[in-house]
């Protein structure tokens, strides 16, 4: 996880200060720099607070939605912890439900194409698939192909990047 993706799920600088094992001022810096370098992103958050606190819950890119019965308490400690969840929740289920939609859509593609390969484990942002040996390069050609069309079909802006590790066992 970069510094960039601990200030998109919500983290202070203290957080980000003790995960990263940088100095406080340096932290805040980095948050200072980040949110004038993107201004869209302190919206984005900003809004998602805000539209989780009139409806108690949040909605992802894809329709997931999460309700957060615990984001008015009156324990402050306990409010703030549910802003963060409000924050962490759509871009989190989105990656996930990218990553299960792409598993199926990958393997249905691959096998159109006579690849010779099954998914056998999903967990969190990976896809562990057997394939063929000689095929390898083939699946990772249709996995970047089908991202990059899922990432179109639902309009993000961004581009996805993906890393491809080969071992011969799970």
């Amino acid at each position: 996880m970069c510094s960039s993706d601990l200030l998109m799920y919500g983290r202070g600088s203290k957080a980000i200060a003790e995960q990263l094992k940088i100095p406080l001022e340096q932290a805040e810096a980095f948050r200072v720099v980040f949110f004038e370098r993107y201004p869209v992103a302190t919206r984005w958050l900003k809004m998602v607070v805000k539209t989780a606190k009139v409806y108690s819950a949040v909605r992802s890119v894809l329709g997931r939605i999460r309700h957060l019965p615990t984001l008015h308490s009156e324990d402050i400690g306990v409010a703030m912890e549910t802003e963060r969840m409000a924050i962490n929740s759509p871009i989190q289920s989105l990656a996930s439900d990218l990553n299960n939609h792409l598993c199926i859509v990958s393997n249905k593609v691959a096998k159109e194409r006579g690849i010779d390969c099954y998914p056998a484990l999903l967990v969190h942002d990976c896809i562990i698939f057997q394939v063929v040996e000689s095929q390898v390069e083939d699946l990772k050609a249709v996995m970047k192909e089908c991202l990059d069309n899922e990432v179109k079909s639902i309009g993000l802006s961004c581009k996805m990047e993906q890393d491809y590790e080969v071992g011969k066992d799970l």
